[in-house]
């Protein structure tokens, strides 16, 4: 061990290079070498780092200069000379030592440096008037040996425990009253399978203990406990156990192919790891969503990370010191309780959806078991998983890993993951100890678990050593396996529900981890780096020596990065081909979205790739509960139809100058960039395009979430108009159209989708006229299409037909977009619902808490999406081949033919056969989600409002705000709405229809990313003779979605920090909560119920449609 020095000299910034080699040999020629950490600000720097040498060897020393890696001196030793510590002066640096020792006193230094914690720990604990003084400086000396680097066969804790124990392994450690610890293997098996009978008996408690650490109270005042689910009083336990192993047992709520999946996810696209804050923050997101069914944020998990490491810290503050305001200022208790009262109502709803069981326990118990949750998540698997991680990915990057993995060992074999798994976690157990109080003996017992796991009498070599798994499956001690009662769901079993899925976390996120780099191996590809010249940008790399394994996990913190340099070029990647069944996916040198299309697409993609975040997942948190009336009469009027555009948004306001920079920017590029549509230029193949799109588009697109490869077949088509985005103009043609229709229908029509109104809008050159008609017969099979441009119907198997299919597509496309998404789903009806909700109703009336969350953002998201879109050569004008006055006729008709029809009645009048409406996704899916909006708007109405025929209670045609919202919609553009009468019944409905609109309605005719990016499917126009679009159509349609593909909260979230502070009664606020709550019950359930009908949709070869599942909905218009 080089353990310190004294500098003499001006420089206090030092580091130690440590060589070993023959006796006699030069510096050079000395191959294996040791390197200290730097020691700044000090001239006495303790550098106190130890390693292995031969006895027969030569070391010499060299102390750097840190500042100027000057060479200060130097000295040799033979290994053999070193002994007790001794002071050795260094060659060139007059008066500057060094201090050094070796042998079997290395060993006994680190026990006594740990040891000599206790008398400073036992005076710092007497400041807190604890009464267990010893246990403190016991603790103390404990994580003082923790903190020191790991050795070989043992370890500085290892060897602490060892000082302080019996030859059987028994020990009065951690001189807790009259504690007792027992460290052999045999015997924590025989406590830990007597305890479940002795807790039933009374004769045992658990207590607020976590490994040896004795926790104080204060952090549990949500239960009467006032401690950790782990000591509730077994009455409680025994109904908390069963359901926690709902969630992480072995049978749990969480999948193998859920963990993959999640791993799968961290690794792409990333290029860098930081160990430990990134293996924490992922591990927190999966465990809030195998518990919870949350998707956390990266920001989310850190805030959970931040709150976490602060409460395990003042968990660990004695009682006594707890009684100081002072302290529990220092140790911000009050933040930390706050965070977690907050976190604990914001998962209550999710809680009862991941674990039905609970619906039928009380509010106290509801919250008892959500705090077991957020212990499981803070203090068990939330701490140890990435602990092990930690262990498990940097140990081979270590001079420890050198020397003791074995020597064929590599994390690119992944046949060895599993032994090298457990064998981690034996040999670098995250739990040391397992405690109990035995009443009868008032004393309490520990499980010393960490040296069970390194017992010679069970496990034999206990050096790092990889071991066939069904020796770990017999013998592994560290989850308290054998605290079973009998088995792992038992009432009063205490072993840890989720060894398998810490297992399969870890395990996972190794697979992934060697398979990112499966072709250069994963010491090549990712390098580490210190962790603060990382982020500094100086990119120093770490040898092996400078990362150190010690019990408490890998220091310092470091980075890994990816090393583009050694990648190969990417192989191929399986991607959607629309025409075939897969194609490669690989990087094109000159990529034709970058080549083949003008100044103005470059610069919109660029646009997209500077502007669009695919991490940006907003949660129902991110809308505040802030209600502006000031706002009405600031509106954008557009040059049709008299429509009124909010343009300040409450929730995000944007300042004048940020709009007239944007607005400046929109109108300056659309103007003076080039218009141009000549010279068109196509992909050679389908394969090309989508390579092409994958490598321009691919991070910043929506999700898909199914995808639809085959548009241009027939029986793509037939979906697409069933199950598909085109269902929305899906209709049984009636006997009185036959004689109405001006153009041939064919034989045997019985449905049609019709989309012939944009045919009389001019296009410019050289793009086709929209407008088509799809028809199909009684068995749904098509038998031809009416093409405007051509004005010919076209039958299948006709020379035309595919060239017909193609201008169905674009026309149905087309009206998607600009009718139904652009000008009916945002500009009438979410624009129409937030200035009548801002207009009419005061911050605290019941409607407009109820409909913030389905208004979020729509004023800034109508404002932004005008802007880019609706002018003259704007980007929405260029991806579209109308002509200018056919831009603006076509808007204004939109709007002078609107007639509000609700969801049901608009199913009612498609005239569909029963038959068909019984499997018809938006019949079957949409019209129960409408349903469910209708009963949640229903039940909240009834905690304030009584029913239309009680003329003495509070009726809604009584209240002028809901009276002044109804008229509103009246006069918002040139087209009234024609709401029938108000009533309670009427403001259900319409209330329901237009959440239904803002929500589903927006994913169906919105989210349409699947159908765009294969150049056979939806198209913005098409030349003359083409059957897909050229390549600058394709990537303007890709840079709309990308621009108004982002996303909103999720309709599944917790929404119950809008309904707070309201000055409601309190049985009213209550109600509303309650209401608020169930109403995400009833969307999980329906939710549930759709994945069964797409399970039976798929068993019958049908399309698994999503468009209207609660869990992919957002709350409220995106752009």
């Amino acid at each position: 061990m080089v353990r310190e020095g004294r500098i003499v000299g001006d420089t206090d910034r030092t580091y130690v290079v440590c060589r070993v080699g023959s006796i006699g040999s030069t510096w050079d020629t000395k191959r294996l070498e040791h390197r200290s950490a730097q020691v700044v600000e000090s001239r006495v720097p303790v550098w106190e780092f130890e390693f292995k040498a031969p006895a027969d060897a030569e070391i010499q020393v060299r102390v750097y200069d840190a500042t100027s890696d000057e060479v200060l001196g130097e000295v040799i030793v033979r290994t053999s000379e070193l002994g007790e510590e001794r002071e050795y002066e260094l060659s060139s640096r007059d008066g500057s030592r060094v201090t050094m020792l070796g042998g079997e006193c290395v060993e006994r230094h680190v026990v006594e440096t740990a040891t000599s914690w206790w008398e400073g720990a036992r005076r710092l604990a007497s400041l807190f008037g604890d009464e267990s003084l010893s246990y403190r400086a016991s603790m103390a000396a404990l994580g003082a040996s923790f903190a020191l680097p790991c050795g070989h066969e043992t370890d500085p804790s290892s060897s602490f425990f060892d000082a302080q124990s019996s030859s059987g392994g028994d020990s009065s450690f951690p001189h807790l009253r009259n504690s007792v610890s027992y460290s052999a293997h045999a015997k924590c098996k025989r406590l830990l399978a007597e305890l479940g009978n002795r807790i039933v008996e009374g004769d045992v408690e658990r207590q607020n203990f976590l490994g040896f650490a004795m926790l104080n109270s204060r952090l549990w005042p949500e239960v009467p406990w006032h401690c950790m689910g782990l000591g509730a009083p077994p009455e409680i336990h025994a109904w908390i156990r069963p359901l926690l192993c709902e969630i992480f047992g072995p049978s749990g709520r969480w999948r193998p192919c859920l963990v993959a999946e999640r791993a799968r996810d961290f690794f792409r696209g990333r290029g860098r790891v930081d160990v430990p804050a990134d293996l924490r923050a992922w591990t927190t997101k999966v465990l809030h969503e195998i518990s919870l069914g949350v998707r956390l944020t990266d920001a989310e998990a850190l805030e959970f990370i931040e709150f976490q490491q602060r409460a395990l810290a003042a968990a660990m503050v004695p009682e006594g010191a707890l009684v100081s305001r002072a302290v529990e200022a220092a140790i911000g208790l009050d933040e930390i309780l706050a965070f977690k009262r907050q976190w604990l109502g914001r998962h209550r709803a999710a809680v009862l959806m991941t674990v039905p069981a609970l619906r039928a326990r009380d509010e106290h118990e509801i919250e008892y078991f959500l705090s077991c949750v957020l212990d499981a998540l803070v203090f068990a698997g939330g701490q140890s998983v990435p602990t092990v991680l930690g262990f498990a990915i940097c140990v081979p990057y270590s001079a420890w890993g050198e020397a003791n993995l074995p020597p064929s060992f590599s994390l690119d074999d992944m046949t060895l993951h599993g032994s090298y798994v457990w064998e981690t976690i034996r040999r670098f157990p995250p739990v040391a100890g397992f405690c109990y109080f035995e009443k009868s003996r008032r004393r309490p017992i520990f499980c010393n678990l960490r040296q069970a796991q390194r017992d010679p009498r069970v496990w034999g070599d206990v050096t790092f050593y990889l071991r066939p798994e069904k020796d770990y499956d017999q013998h592994m001690i560290g989850f308290a396996e054998f605290a079973v009662a009998p088995s792992l769901a038992s009432p009063q079993s205490r072993s840890c529900p989720a060894k398998a899925l810490t297992f399969h976390m870890i395990s996972a996120f190794l697979k992934e981890f060697a398979s990112s780099a499966a072709h250069v191996g994963h010491e090549r590809l990712w390098r580490p780096f210190s962790a603060s010249s990382s982020r500094s940008g100086e990119s120093k790399p770490l040898e092996p020596r400078d990362i150190v394994p010690t019990s408490f996990g890998i220091t310092p913190p470091l980075v890994l990065l990816k090393d583009m340099d050694v990648v190969d070029p990417p192989l191929a990647e399986p991607v959607v081909d629309p025409s075939s069944s897969m194609i490669p996916r690989h990087r094109h040198r000159a990529n034709r979205f970058n080549l083949d299309v003008d100044a103005h697409t470059k610069l919109f993609i660029g646009v997209v790739q500077s502007t669009v975040d695919p991490s940006d997942r907003p949660k129902s948190l991110d809308v505040p509960a802030i209600f502006d009336d000031s706002v009405e009469d600031d509106a954008w009027r557009a040059p049709f139809a008299g429509l009124k555009l909010l343009k300040v948004d409450e929730d995000r306001p944007t300042g004048p100058f940020a709009r007239l920079a944007r607005i400046a920017f929109f109108r300056t590029s659309s103007m003076a960039l080039d218009f141009s549509e000549n010279n068109l230029a196509y992909f050679a193949s389908n394969s090309e395009a989508a390579a092409c799109a994958e490598e321009t588009f691919g991070p910043y697109l929506p999700d898909g979430y199914v995808s639809w490869p085959h548009l241009a077949t027939d029986r793509g088509l037939v979906d697409l108009v069933v199950a598909g985005v085109g269902a929305w103009y899906l209709r049984a043609r009636k006997e009185e159209e036959e004689e109405e229709t001006d153009h041939a229908v064919p034989d045997g029509a019985f449905f049609e989708a019709n989309v012939e109104y944009i045919g009389k809008y001019e296009t410019r050159p050289p793009w086709k006229t929209y407008g088509a008609t799809l028809y199909l017969d009684r068995d749904l099979q098509p038998v031809g299409i009416w093409s405007c441009h051509r004005s010919h119907l076209a039958a299948p198997r006709d020379d035309a037909w595919d060239e017909a299919k193609a201008d169905f597509r674009m026309s149905l496309g087309t009206s998607l977009t600009l009718r139904d998404h652009l000008a009916v789903t945002h500009w009438i009806v979410a624009n129409g619902l937030a200035r009548a909700t801002r207009a009419a109703f005061t911050a605290t009336h019941p409607l407009r808490r109820l409909l913030k969350q389905f208004t979020f953002l729509t004023a800034s998201v109508n404002d932004a999406a005008k802007d880019m879109l609706l002018p003259e050569r704007s980007l929405g004008h260029r991806t579209f081949g109308l002509t200018w006055s056919a831009w603006v006729s076509y808007f204004t008709d939109v709007f002078e033919a609107w007639v509000w029809i609700p969801l049901p009645e608009k199913i009612q009048r498609a005239g569909l056969p029963q038959d068909l409406l019984d499997r018809w996704p938006l019949a079957q899916d949409g019209l129960r989600l409408w349903h469910t909006f209708e009963r949640y708007v229903g039940a909240y109405l009834s905690v304030f409002y009584d029913d239309d025929d009680d003329d003495d209670g509070k009726r809604v045609d009584a209240d002028p705000e809901i009276c002044a919202f109804w008229s509103h919609f009246e006069t918002q553009f040139d087209t009234p709405w024609n709401l029938p009468a108000l009533s309670l019944n009427t403001l259900r409905v319409f209330l329901a229809d237009l959440i239904w609109h803002v929500t589903a309605g927006h994913e169906l005719h919105g989210a349409i990313v699947e159908y765009i990016n294969a150049p056979d499917g939806f198209c913005g126009k098409l030349a003359e003779g083409r059957l897909v679009p050229d390549i600058q159509s394709q990537a303007q349609a890709l840079i709309v979605i990308a621009l108004t593909g982002t996303r909103q909260p999720g309709l599944c979230n917790d929404w119950t920090h809008l309904f707070q502070d309201t000055g409601w009664p309190a049985d009213k606020s209550q109600a509303v909560l309650d209401v608020v709550r169930q109403f995400q019950v009833d969307l999980d359930d329906l939710a549930n119920n759709i994945d069964e009908r797409n399970e039976d949709r798929a068993f019958r070869g049908e399309r698994r449609v999503t468009n209207f599942n609660p869990r992919v909905l957002e709350t409220s218009v995106s752009v």
